[in-house]
């Protein structure tokens, strides 16, 4: 049985969260994201309810496609993230 991350937000939970949260600033369904990244709807799926996290080789992809770091995928760490990409992970965390 795998150990949990010390850090909550390395959580799978966690990361399924950001993943929800970028998909849905960049306008995409899951079915979208799913197609965009090679991928069933159904795994999207899985990633997001923090069921299981993405490997590193579809964390690249989502990179590539949505804009952001794996920094911020797997940490959380919003520091390389562009300012408009942030402005609106701020204004929506505002909303929660």
């Amino acid at each position: 049985m795998a150990t949990p991350p010390a850090d909550p937000k390395q959580s799978p939970v966690a990361i399924g969260r950001r993943l929800a949260l970028i998909r849905e600033i960049a306008g995409l369904s899951q079915v979208k994201l799913s197609r965009l990244l090679g991928v069933s709807q159904g795994t999207v799926s899985a990633f997001e309810s923090g069921a299981r996290p993405p490997g590193l080789k579809i964390g690249n992809r989502v990179c590539d496609v949505l804009g952001v770091t794996l920094d911020y995928i797997y940490r959380g760490d919003t520091s390389g993230l562009p300012m408009r990409t942030l402005s609106e992970i701020n204004t929506r965390r505002n909303f929660d």
